[in-house]
Parts: structure tokens; C-alpha cells; sequence
């Protein structure tokens, strides 16, 4: 289970669930691999891809954001859900109890360097709002929200980086749970096109039909850009190296697809630095097949612009003429440094107070509890958690600069470094931060970047 094999049949695994609309089954497959590992399993490093595949699994019709039907509610299947999940907790529970080698005292004081300013940040998050009057105008969901955010941001590290025997793991085992979230995440852009009825007869995409179980264009597009680095990482380290190459300029397409702006550039960043990386490690290792690979890549590109130019040009018509238009972010951002302004100290709680940003969800039962957010991580800090909770940020970016300098002569931990430095700026024009999924992969990616051991 700690192999590329697994790692592959899990993400297979997540394919087939969403393509199929059978996520309760897959979820029921992962929650008895899960018994398993509790039961006889060495550690709980095989959890990490089924966490992975486990977000990106629901297909659009079980959005809980689109669809009142969707099995996530309750009366759906969503008790059944949470029964297995609860299931799952009590036997990892029952293992740390009672394996002394794997939990007890050895769990809780496995050394984890980040917990310091990831507590800080959660304290913030679970005292939005405090002082602000408004702290418990939609009752104690400020709370419950902010701590979801918490456990999606600091529990998974907080659990992985004592519930993992470090010193056994493969360095490049993130690398393959990346590379194949990022296949699993292509095949559904695939199946969305084959299915959605995406392109107008003019040959215009109508990017408001791009939408998952679990997002929309712009989650899409995010969370795939993400995974680039991976591909070039395995390009340079494989057997058949050029396959991947050629799997890492599949994932930019899969992007671009999205028509999401703030993913492109964001992947555009990824692609360009992890290319440029890869061309440097293939000479350096006199890898002439992976220098072939990357100057047909350049080639295909340049060829693909020129000879489909008019072509692309009115695919993404929509995006193009969108231009530098700021989706109103400009005023979102303005109305989110005011709210900050207004209640400093702590902030004006997750939810906002007088302004309300634009809510893609129309499901009464899905926007009740999830607030609009501002569309940029520092600014939904300020106008939720005040300066608090800015300083608390600057203290965990501090902690993580601090740590990924220290470790960045190893070629794994720059993979990743690039991985979450894409998804943090990507995060400066959306609100991927404060959406469950990416949380959980910067989470266990900050677990990696400080337990993993070095490359021999």
C-alpha cells in the first residue's frame, strides 16, 4: 500500500465514482481499506490518497451546491456517509489507544514544527468576529464554519505527521498521489466535455456549464494547475521519462479547458518554472530522451497556436473577451478592507455584514451555512479575522518559508514547494484557500514537507 500501484488504483478508483455516480460505494471501499489499516495495516500513510480522491469523487449531480438532491444532505444518503466516516474515526481511535509503538505518548509528541502557527491561525478562525456584535447572528454557525476550516487546515497534519512511520516512506510518495489527483481531475474535465454539451454550435465554450460534484471552472482549474509540478518531478526521475512530460502538458490543456483565468496563470507559473526545472535536471543527468521530450513539447505548442489560431480564438471567445475585467473583485476587495477597517481587532465574523459578495450557489439548504467569500486569501482574513488573524498568517508563512528553506536542496520538497506556492497564489484572486479540498492538500503537503525523509 505504499507504492505507485496503490496510489493509482485509488485515483481509479475515485474515476470510476465520479464517472458512474457511485461515490457511496467507493467511499464504503476506501472506509474498509480504512478498517484494514486500523486493524493490521503498518501506519495510516495509505489514508492520504483516498483523503486526496475522496474530495474530487462526487459528480455534478450530487453537487450540494446545484442539486437538493445530492447525497451529501442527510435525508440522501448523507447520514450513511457520516455513519462509515464516524466508523473509520473510532477504529483509528481504538489504534493509537492501543498500539504502542504506532500511538499513545509516541503519537502525541511526534515533533511537529508548523502546529505553533497553525494553532494560531485556527484560534483566529474559531474567534471571528468576537467583539464585533455580530458573532452569533446566524446562531453558532460562524463557529462550526470556522472550525471546519480549522480541522480541514491544521487536523490533517496535526494526524499524518504522528500517525505515519516517516522513516520508511518513499520520498516521492506525494509525487504520485499529486500526479494521479491531477489524471483523476483531467479524466473528469474529459468526461464534462463529452457530457455537458459545453461547446455552442458557433464554437463557443459556455463556461458556466464547466461544474463538478465538487466546484466549478475556477475550483477545476485550481486544483489541477496544482498537480503539475508532479508530472514534470517524474518526468526527470522514471523510466520512459517522456511520458510523463508528456502527461504534465496534458494537465496544462486540462486547464485551459477550465477557461478559469486565475488558473491559467496560476498553472502557467507551475508549467513554466517545473519546465524549466526539468530541462535543467535532464541536462545535468544527460537525459537526452527528456530533452527530446521538452523541445517537441515547445514545438507542438507553437505548431497547435498557429495552425488552430481562429479556431481557439472563438472557443474561448468568452474568457478572451473577459480580458483584464476583474469580475468585480476590485469592489469585493474594497468592501472587504472596509469591513476590516470596521471591526479590526478580530474582524466581522465569516459571514459578511454590510456588503455581500456574489454567491454562485442557488441551494437554500447549501448557502445557509457556506458564507460568500472575498476572493483573496489576506482579505478574507482581514475582514473575518481582523488583524489577528493576519498576524497569525504572517506567523504560520514565517514557519513555512522557514522550514521549506531549510529542506529546499531536496528535489521533492521543491516539487511540492512549487505545488503550494501555485495554489497560494492562485488563492490571491479566488477563495481556494477556504474551500475544503485544497485546505486538505496543503495540509497533508505541509506534513510532507517537514516529516518526509531526505532523497538518498
Amino acid at each position: 500500500m505504499t507504492t505507485p500501484l496503490y496510489v493509482m488504483t485509488i485515483m481509479l478508483l475515485a474515476v470510476i465514482g465520479y464517472v458512474c455516480s457511485v461515490e457511496i460505494a467507493v467511499y464504503t471501499v476506501y472506509m474498509f481499506i480504512g478498517l484494514y489499516l486500523s486493524l493490521l495495516g503498518e501506519d495510516y500513510l495509505p489514508v492520504m490518497p483516498m483523503v486526496f480522491a475522496c474530495y474530487i469523487i462526487p459528480s455534478a449531480k450530487n453537487n450540494p451546491g446545484m442539486s437538493e438532491g445530492s447525497i451529501f444532505y442527510p435525508e440522501n444518503g448523507g447520514v450513511f456517509i457520516l455513519t462509515i466516516a464516524a466508523l473509520f474515526a473510532i477504529s483509528i481511535l481504538a489504534r493509537l489507544c492501543t498500539d504502542r509503538e504506532l500511538g499513545g505518548i509516541r503519537f502525541l509528541k511526534s515533533q511537529r514544527k508548523l502546529l505553533p502557527g497553525l494553532l494560531a491561525v485556527g484560534a483566529a478562525y474559531l474567534l471571528a468576529g468576537t467583539g464585533s456584535g455580530h458573532y452569533f447572528d446566524k446562531g453558532l454557525q460562524n463557529l462550526l464554519f470556522g472550525g471546519i476550516q480549522f480541522v480541514a487546515l491544521a487536523f490533517v497534519y496535526w494526524f499524518f505527521a504522528g500517525a505515519v512511520r516517516w522513516e520508511r516512506v518513499r520520498t516521492d510518495y506525494f509525487v504520485w498521489m499529486g500526479f494521479g489527483y491531477g489524471l483523476v481531475i483531467l479524466c473528469e474535465i474529459l468526461h464534462i466535455y463529452l457530457t455537458g454539451n459545453l461547446v455552442r454550435p458557433d464554437g463557443v465554450i459556455e463556461i458556466g456549464k464547466i461544474s463538478s460534484g465538487w466546484g466549478n471552472a475556477n475550483n477545476i482549474g485550481a486544483m489541477i494547475a496544482m498537480t503539475v509540478p508532479f508530472a514534470f518531478y517524474l518526468s526527470c526521475r522514471e523510466k520512459h521519462g517522456w511520458i510523463y512530460n508528456f502527461c504534465a502538458s496534458m494537465l496544462l490543456v486540462g486547464v485551459v479547458l477550465t477557461s478559469s483565468r486565475t488558473a491559467i496563470l496560476g498553472a502557467g507559473f507551475a508549467y513554466g518554472c517545473a519546465f524549466l526545472m526539468s530541462v535543467r535536471r535532464s541536462r545535468l543527468d544527460g537525459n537526452r530522451g527528456n530533452l527530446i521530450a521538452h523541445a517537441l513539447t515547445v514545438l507542438a505548442v507553437i505548431a497547435v497556436i498557429v495552425v488552430f489560431w481562429d479556431k481557439l480564438l472563438r472557443l474561448f471567445t468568452i474568457m478572451i473577451d473577459k480580458g483584464f475585467d476583474s469580475s468585480r473583485r476590485d469592489t469585493l476587495y474594497v468592501a472587504g478592507i472596509k469591513q476590516w477597517l470596521k471591526y479590526p481587532i478580530f474582524g466581522g465574523t465569516f459571514y459578511p455584514i454590510d456588503y455581500r459578495p456574489e454567491e454562485w450557489s442557488e441551494v437554500a439548504a447549501f448557502t445557509a451555512f457556506f458564507p460568500p467569500r472575498w476572493h483573496n486569501t489576506l482579505v478574507q482574513l482581514a475582514a473575518c479575522c481582523g488583524t489577528v488573524g493576519l498576524a497569525a498568517y504572517g506567523w504560520h508563512r514565517f514557519q513555512t518559508i522557514r522550514l521549506w528553506w531549510g529542506r529546499k536542496d531536496q528535489s521533492h520538497v521543491v516539487c511540492i514547494g512549487l505545488s503550494v506556492l501555485s495554489l497560494l497564489l492562485m488563492s490571491l484572486l479566488d477563495c481556494h484557500m477556504y474551500n475544503i479540498g485544497p485546505a486538505l492538500f496543503y495540509s497533508m503537503a505541509l506534513a510532507f514537507l517537514e516529516k518526509c525523509p531526505d532523497t538518498k
